[in-house]
């Protein structure tokens, strides 16, 4: 996902600068148009795309960091490192419904208390991960147990 980044436009100007790059060769080699990089530098733009701060960001041999602040983590991200699960599974809790007072809001992400419980398994997530198992056939318990050094047959 590529997130936004705010900018810090007066550091920018001033790492371009102290590289002798003019804005049409810092432009070019960030892959953007003159334009663009003029509104990051003025501060006519708040925000750009994370791929385009770690392409200025190298331009200017700096981390990213020091050109932009990081973007905010999602209130579903932030309860998942809160919880400590991962994002995946964090996004398959909250579509099975499995986490305490979740919604989405009017622009669609979901929005999570960073102390919300997590739920037990409904029936639905249950039946989902039943249906998900791989069919244990003869063959392969016999498989499992020629390797566990059993003998004789299931």
């Amino acid at each position: 996902m590529n997130k936004l980044r705010r900018l810090d436009s007066e550091k920018i100007k001033a790492l371009r600068e102290a590289k002798g790059l003019t804005l049409q060769e810092a432009a070019d080699r960030v892959g953007v148009y003159l334009t663009n990089y003029q509104k990051w530098e003025s501060g006519a733009v708040e925000r750009a795309k994370e791929s385009n701060m770690r392409s200025l960001a190298r331009v200017l041999d700096v981390h990213i960091d020091e050109i932009s602040e990081p973007p905010a983590p999602t209130d579903l991200e932030a309860w998942a490192y809160h919880n400590n699960y991962s994002i995946i599974t964090a996004q398959m809790f909250v579509r099975e419904g499995r986490i305490e007072g979740a919604y989405k809001d009017e622009k669609g992400h979901w929005v999570v208390e960073k102390d919300a419980k997590r739920l037990p398994p409904t029936e639905m997530s249950r039946a989902l991960w039943r249906s998900q198992q791989p069919l244990r056939t003869r063959y392969q318990r016999r498989r499992r147990a020629r390797l566990r050094g059993e003998h004789g047959t299931t």
